[in-house]
């Protein structure tokens, strides 16, 4: 009987674990203008970072997942081209964040669920390379 339940206990310590939870993501606003500060209605733009490409069409939002690596934003319009490296924002961990959707998560495996983020809001600006820090 105490074997069984040790061989139990070992098989399920042997098994690993498995998240079931999606990838920690997060939403931004991309809006546009030119050099004189001069709104653009349209563009097509890819934001990719070392999870993926994500195409979408700016102003607008696009939907990336979380990362310790810079989210670099694309866009394309009237023959020009518009850059921003975005840096993430760290996100101090401390053991009240368990509490918090995703917080063991962040502790627990911190590659693939980073405490970090990118700002919410971010202006590319056509013909320009800008890095956003905040």
């Amino acid at each position: 009987m105490v074997a069984a339940g040790v061989a139990g206990c070992l098989a399920g310590v042997l098994s690993g674990c498995a998240w079931t939870e999606p990838e920690p993501s997060q939403t931004l606003t991309v809006k546009l203008s030119d050099p004189h500060g001069s709104s653009i209605t349209q563009a097509f733009c890819r934001a990719a970072n070392d999870r993926g490409v994500w195409p979408f069409v700016a102003p607008g939002e696009v939907t990336v997942p979380k990362s310790t690596i810079p989210l670099d934003i694309t866009c394309e319009y009237d023959m020009r081209t518009g850059f921003v490296r975005v840096l993430p924002q760290s996100k101090l961990w401390l053991p009240t964040d368990v509490a918090t959707v995703g917080g063991i998560h962040e502790a627990v495996d911190p590659l693939r669920y980073p405490a970090t983020g990118y700002p919410r809001s971010i202006e590319v600006v056509m013909g320009e390379t800008l890095s956003v820090s905040r």
